[in-house]
């Protein structure tokens, strides 16, 4: 997954997301081939989408990883205590001048 750092976000209008005035405050840091996205879902039937080390080998985030599979595998997820699920940064426009 790629890995990127913004630099002095400002709040958006959207609750739980950030905005940024120009493209030089977001930065490609690089990638990470341990990283993935959690999809176990969760109780409104989503996909978690929490990050987590692939490498762990447990093939969920931290808070999916601790239930038993029958607990996973629940109609409509697992509940999401503890679990946050993670909002795009931003969209970057290329000559806007801007993200949105």
């Amino acid at each position: 997954g790629s890995i990127f750092g913004v630099l002095n976000p400002r709040p958006a209008r959207r609750a739980g997301c950030i905005a940024v005035s120009f493209e030089t405050q977001l930065i490609s840091l690089g990638a990470s081939p341990s990283l993935r996205f959690c999809d176990a879902r969760t109780q409104d039937g989503l996909k978690c989408q929490a990050p987590y080390n692939a490498e762990s080998g447990e093939g969920f985030c931290e808070a999916h990883a601790r239930m038993s599979h029958g607990q996973r595998g629940a109609i409509g997820g697992a509940g999401r205590q503890g679990v946050r699920r993670v909002a795009p940064l931003a969209t970057v426009t290329r000559g806007s001048g801007g993200a949105h």
